[in-house]
């Protein structure tokens, strides 16, 4: 992934994954189709707060930021009717993701301190 991609949390209750935001619609589309009705929290990864950007019930939009909205409703909806297809998008476990950014962030850090 590139440095500055913006990222997403989604987690259905008993799982988190990480994925692109602009991914969104697909993950919820594709995670419904695949595990039956599906209801998720998608939070910001990095300023992650108590306030989700959206909450789904099923593959419908519950609860979700007006901007977030916009972003994604068109391709949701496209998606849903089966006028396009789930696009293959990738997930990433958060252990993994958050051991990766540490290393960089050493790595960094060594750089930092060798100047």
């Amino acid at each position: 992934m590139k440095k500055n991609t913006r990222l997403v949390y989604v987690s259905d209750g008993a799982n988190e994954i990480v994925v692109r935001y602009e991914d969104l619609p697909d993950v919820i589309v594709d995670f419904n189709y695949k595990f039956g009705l599906t209801n998720l929290r998608v939070c910001d990864y990095k300023n992650p707060s108590l306030e989700p950007l959206l909450t789904t019930n099923g593959y419908f939009l519950d609860k979700c930021d007006l901007k977030v909205r916009a972003d994604i409703i068109d391709r949701l909806i496209e998606l849903q009717t089966g006028q396009e297809e789930i696009k293959d998008y990738k997930i990433c476990n958060t252990d993994i993701l958050e051991k990766l950014e540490q290393e960089n962030d050493l790595k960094k850090d060594n750089q930092e301190k060798e100047m």
